[in-house]
């Protein structure tokens, strides 16, 4: 969004022409704002994942060469088109609805109208756009997607699911990992599909090849690849893709309030405000089956001087855990405030050696700022 293909190390302001913005989405090759109007802009390439690896490759050695490959390589659909935009362009074709969210992934945008209409535009090889045909539209939808009023939606690397209004999930695009959740594994899906879940959902979220539902009793459903109780056959740490929702329980008593997804991994946020994890270890790619609490960090230097059975004996609301280096006092209870006198900070959830923890992502200090 800065005008040139150069990488940026620094944090710069992107110019989307005098509006304010009020939400933003990031994918592999591009990203999207959403404007107080309603306003959806983008930048950057919405293509393939291997145009984008390419190009980029090309860029850093041969930029000229690179825009040229570019231009030669656009696909069906897309003729007369810029292989790249550099700054922020409005979706004219959506100039009529009031957009209120975005979200983005390696090729694939979906935008979501305040009357809950749903565009998606980009890489449509496995039908991901939710559209009969498997044309791709990398830069402007052309219809809404046939499903009832959503309520909210979510991209994988080339899949989608929502939840509507009336509680249904529903998923489109590469279903082959199992991915739709409808005891399928077709590969291609244009048209979306109900997913089989009894209750009423109020909550979705999609990794990059499995899916994530939360229904309204605070229970999770977890579907796709590798996402099974079941090993593959002949082996100890690869698991079945699972091709129906299956619940994932958490530690009773507990109900789950929101969740979200990476990559390989499920993040849970419960209503006593707890937050929880499952999905591929980092360690060496074991499926943790079921949820594992995420312990918060607090400010250590604090408590110098103080053993760990004073430590321990802290008031609850204090502090839930302790990390110093690599060794860590655990608390009994399902907690992660974190002490009240810390500044706000930004962390990574981390699930590695069958552990679930934050990492603290590491701010310029000029960058600090309210954290919503």
């Amino acid at each position: 969004g800065h005008r040139n293909l150069k990488d940026c190390v620094d944090f710069k302001t992107i110019d989307i022409d005098h509006h304010e913005a009020v939400a933003v989405a990031a994918g592999l090759g591009h990203s999207c704002i959403v404007t107080k109007e309603g306003k959806l802009a983008f930048f950057g390439r919405a293509f393939d994942l291997r145009s984008i690896f390419r190009n980029y490759q090309l860029y850093r050695i041969f930029p000229s060469f690179a825009r040229l490959a570019g231009r030669l390589t656009q696909l069906d659909g897309e003729k007369g088109k810029e292989e790249v935009s550099l700054t922020p362009k409005f979706v004219k074709r959506l100039d009529k609805e009031f957009i209120k969210s975005v979200v983005c992934s390696g090729g694939l945008t979906a935008a979501l109208t305040d009357s809950g209409r749903l565009y998606c535009f980009g890489n449509n090889a496995y039908g991901q756009c939710g559209l009969v045909d498997l044309r791709h539209r990398f830069w402007e939808p052309l219809l809404h997607v046939g499903v009832p009023a959503v309520a909210r939606v979510d991209v994988g690397l080339q899949h989608c699911l929502c939840v509507c209004i009336n509680g249904k999930v529903y998923t489109w695009g590469k279903g082959s990992g199992g991915q739709m959740g409808n005891d399928s594994d077709t590969a291609v899906n244009s048209t979306p599909v109900l997913v089989p879940i009894k209750a009423n959902c109020v909550a979705v979220a999609a990794g990059l090849n499995h899916s994530a539902a939360l229904d309204t009793h605070g229970r999770v459903y977890v579907w796709g690849k590798r996402m099974s109780l079941d090993l593959v056959t002949g082996t100890e740490k690869t698991y079945q893709d699972q091709r129906s929702p299956r619940i994932v329980n958490l530690p009773e008593g507990l109900r789950a309030a929101d969740l979200y997804c990476s990559s390989f991994t499920t993040v849970v946020k419960c209503h006593d405000n707890s937050m929880w994890v499952m999905g591929l270890d980092e360690t060496d790619a074991t499926l943790i089956t079921s949820f594992v609490q995420v312990m918060a960090p607090i400010d250590y230097s604090k408590y110098k001087g103080m053993s760990e059975r004073d430590i321990s004996n802290l008031p609850e609301n204090k502090t839930p855990f302790i990390a110093t280096d690599n060794h860590t006092i655990k608390k009994g209870y399902p907690a992660v405030t974190v002490i009240s006198d810390c500044r706000e900070k930004v962390y990574d959830v981390v699930l590695a050696n069958g552990e679930a923890r934050l990492v603290q992502v590491n701010l310029e200090p000029r960058h600090h700022g309210k954290i919503v």
